[in-house]
């Protein structure tokens, strides 16, 4: 918190940020009570569960091309005007009725919107580590990874809220999202003159755009490269495969959940999407807690310990949920 209310340039580059991620927040819970709407509704929430995780998958590509980035903040600037322009164009197709292949198309948005944020995120590092000191750099990401938590936190709620508020108007809570990616470009753009000089904007790697399979060559060898440094590190690769591990296990847990909820009325909090913003909101309150949570309370238990008490909690929401299929007598 210190450095945000004394660094000036770390406030601006965190308010954009978090505007922007509030957009997106909202309308990733909106987008399943969305699909609930569909003619087949379970199919619609399975595949927009399922490919909300999509830009998690491509987070790799993503962080290359952040670090092929000629000038970082500039690239920031222009992520939130495209996104900005995908939510405008959202806005236009989700007034028609809705079908698979307005579906389709809104999908697509939304994976493009959120692989281009996670691009956003990872140029961001860059900018960062030029406007603040090395001593206040760990204090800064924790600063931020903490609001970000938090805005994961009540977004769910707050835009389940605000769509029943607009009572389902699709169309203008696209426009309010476009809103919060315009509020986001703006208040980089009016302040790029604060960024030119930094080493991350003078950045320079190849020259030009080296052709689709030269460029997809040099993304594999520098893959290949990393994994390969990354190796020489057993532990962390050991860790790295444990956590890939619990996570997928976590995502398709969700999913589940998700389809739960539809064929199980018992269910639900009220409705379908107060229930999923419920869920995830317990979750975001979870990951805030641990973060905040002091390393000597948790060391008595170790990794493994800690890894095996993760998948047996999912092991007990599984079999709970299963408990409450049985029929009504």
């Amino acid at each position: 918190m210190t450095v945000f209310l004394h660094n000036r340039r770390y406030r601006l580059l965190t308010l954009a940020t978090f505007i922007s991620m509030l957009g997106s927040t909202l309308f990733n819970i909106v987008f399943v009570i969305y699909a609930r709407g569909m003619p087949n509704a379970k199919l619609a929430v399975s595949i927009a569960s399922v490919v909300a995780t999509i830009p998690f998958l491509l987070d790799i590509i993503a962080g290359y091309l952040a670090d092929e980035a000629n000038n970082h903040y500039r690239s920031m600037v222009g992520v939130k005007f495209f996104q900005a322009a995908l939510f405008l164009l959202l806005s236009g197709l989700i007034a028609f009725r809705p079908s698979w292949w307005v579906f389709t198309v809104l999908l697509l948005i939304n994976i493009v919107s959120d692989f281009a944020g996670s691009f956003s995120s990872f140029v961001s590092l860059a900018v960062i580590k030029d406007v603040v000191t090395a001593d206040d750099l760990a204090e800064a990401r924790g600063f931020e990874s903490g609001v970000g938590s938090t805005i994961s936190l009540v977004g769910g709620l707050v835009g389940a809220g605000l769509i029943a508020a607009l009572h389902y108007n699709y169309v203008l809570f696209g426009l309010l999202n476009a809103a919060s990616f315009i509020a986001a470009f703006l208040i980089l753009w009016v302040a790029r003159q604060q960024f030119r000089q930094l080493r991350s904007s003078q950045f320079q790697h190849h020259a030009a755009f080296l052709g689709v399979r030269r460029e997809i060559r040099h993304f594999f060898t520098t893959s290949v490269k990393n994994f390969k440094l990354l190796k020489t590190f057993s532990t962390v690769t050991g860790f790295m495969v444990a956590f890939s591990i619990v996570n997928f296990i976590g995502s398709g847990q969700s999913t589940l959940l998700n389809l739960s909820y539809i064929q199980e009325k018992r269910l639900l909090f009220g409705n379908f999407g107060y229930t999923v913003a419920l869920i995830d909101m317990v979750e975001s309150v979870g990951m805030i807690l641990g973060s905040f949570t002091p390393m000597k309370r948790v060391t008595w238990l170790s990794i493994p310990g800690n890894l095996t008490l993760v998948i047996g909690v999912s092991g007990v929401i599984g079999c709970r949920t299963a408990t409450s299929w049985s029929p009504v007598s």
